[in-house]
């Protein structure tokens, strides 16, 4: 389909008979570069397993910074993977993992701080096990080091928040960066770093270069379209997404949901004369995993509609040599998450 004009070796010790399993290793990325000169340096607030509680049950969440290794979240001694956070329910003997380190994706917002995301990476549609993830909200607060605010899920227990105030989420000049071997995570620029939505530049955790420019909309009427289905439980409903892929606004979401009161919205919802903003081309967030590149784009606020969650649209772009662009699947994972998976080449990294 093509633009038209109606567009992620620790050793647990313990005596178990008489052997030590090896666990997955992780080096934890723990600063953060914002473009194109500002650093977050969260170094202090590692290897350090924080708690959260959510409810009255006293279920609480454990979670790292910085994708360090929490323990206490592996479901006994047979489990050898790594994770990032989980939760512990009361009632239930097993952790429900969250987070993973390896599938951390960031997204800067300058001197208000900084999120930090993390995914389960496990998920079964068959039987509606959704896909858990853990957004850390780090939000700029000179007066302390760590201070939780809010701890909070969406209603389908798919997406968890946790809010943070700390002077380590205030950006500083990339001059700061200690001179250590810790690693250096670099996000794509973001809409309030650069003049323009049409750079559509991405660097990943290894610095490798991701160009989608090749996917941006040329003009102010263009966009992308999809259409979505939904059947279940005797209902069916068919509807279209109108988008683009790098963050640009579209005007036509603008015209559809209030042409008075616009919004900016870089996709939208459309239901036949209906229309409601999903995506803001400024709260945007990416990972790569293997060879598909992820790219998030999340509304500002909780819809009109009062579902407890934002809407989000999550691209999965895989690299295809030989694809300039190609939707393979459109599907509504959650109640407020939609999800197009397309073939690209613009999605493969750039080879030097």
């Amino acid at each position: 389909m093509s633009p038209s004009s109606y567009k992620s070796i620790i050793l647990i010790f313990g005596l178990i008979c008489t052997f030590v399993l090896p666990v997955q290793s992780y080096t934890p990325q723990c600063i953060y570069r914002e473009y194109p000169d500002k650093v977050y340096n969260f170094t202090q607030l590692t290897y350090e397993p924080f708690t959260a509680t959510i409810d009255e049950k006293n279920t609480t969440i454990l979670f790292s910074i910085c994708g360090e290794p929490v323990l206490s979240c592996n479901n006994g001694t047979e489990d050898t993977k790594t994770y990032q956070s989980c939760l512990k329910d009361p009632g239930n003997k097993q952790n429900t993992i969250i987070g993973t380190p390896s599938t951390i994706s960031i997204s800067p917002r300058g001197s208000q701080g900084i999120i930090i995301g993390y995914k389960s990476g496990i998920s079964n549609t068959t039987s509606g096990v959704c896909e858990k993830s853990i957004n850390l909200e780090m939000i700029c607060a000179n007066y302390t080091d760590f201070m939780l605010e809010s701890a909070t899920r969406s209603q389908d227990e798919c997406e968890y928040t946790v809010k943070i105030r700390s002077r380590y989420a205030c950006p500083k000049n990339a001059s700061y960066i200690p001179s250590t071997n810790t690693p250096v995570v670099t996000p794509s620029p973001t809409s309030e770093q650069i003049p323009h939505y049409h750079d559509c530049v991405f660097y990943d955790i290894q610095n490798v270069k991701y160009n989608l420019s090749g996917l941006q909309l040329q003009g102010d009427n263009e966009y992308y379209n999809t259409t979505f289905e939904i059947r279940e439980a005797g209902l069916y409903q068919r509807f279209s997404l109108l988008y683009s892929i790098c963050p640009q606004p579209l005007k036509i979401c603008d015209k559809m949901v209030d042409i008075y009161s616009p919004t900016g919205s870089q996709a939208c919802h459309v239901f036949r004369k209906n229309a409601h903003p999903i995506g803001k081309p400024e709260l945007h967030s990416f990972s790569v995993q293997e060879w598909i590149f992820i790219l998030t784009y999340m509304s500002k606020t909780v819809d009109e509609d009062h579902t407890g969650c934002n809407y989000k649209l999550e691209l999965r772009l895989r690299c295809d040599y030989g694809t300039n662009f190609h939707i393979m699947s459109s599907k509504v994972v959650s109640q407020c998450l939609y999800q197009i998976d397309a073939n690209t080449r613009h999605a493969c990294p750039v080879r030097y």
